[in-house]
């Protein structure tokens, strides 16, 4: 065999680099899938953070919007609030609805439809 067609034989196919293309792209979109808000590990899409709690509990996040005695809007949505709810920051410092103030960054946890735990994302 002579020297090139030695390095013709070498060189992959169309075939084999169609191959290695889709396997790049699998990868790709299985990493931006966990990179995604709300993923299990917890990762958030603004801010690449981890949750400040962990276990198996899913918490969101957003800016509180508006607070009232029984209702918060958070970004666009308004939920309910549970009568029980627990509000702490982030070294868990119990605090209170009157700390509750619009423009502040949140995480929460709903349980049946209704915020049980708010943990306020800023310093005490």
């Amino acid at each position: 065999m002579s020297n090139a067609e030695i390095s013709r034989s070498q060189k992959p196919g169309p075939l084999r680099r169609g191959m290695v293309r889709i396997l790049v792209l699998v990868q790709l979109l299985a990493l931006g899938a966990l990179l995604v808000e709300g993923s299990p590990i917890g990762v958030v899409a603004d801010g690449w953070a981890q949750a400040p709690v962990s276990g198996a509990d899913q918490f969101l996040s957003g800016h509180i919007r508006a607070v009232g005695s029984k209702t918060i809007r958070i970004d666009s949505k308004e939920y309910p609030l549970d009568p029980k709810v627990t509000i702490t920051d982030l070294v868990k410092k119990h605090r209170s609805l009157k700390d509750l103030k619009p423009g502040t960054p949140v995480w929460f946890h709903l349980t049946k439809g209704r915020i049980d735990r708010i943990i306020l994302d800023e310093p005490s």
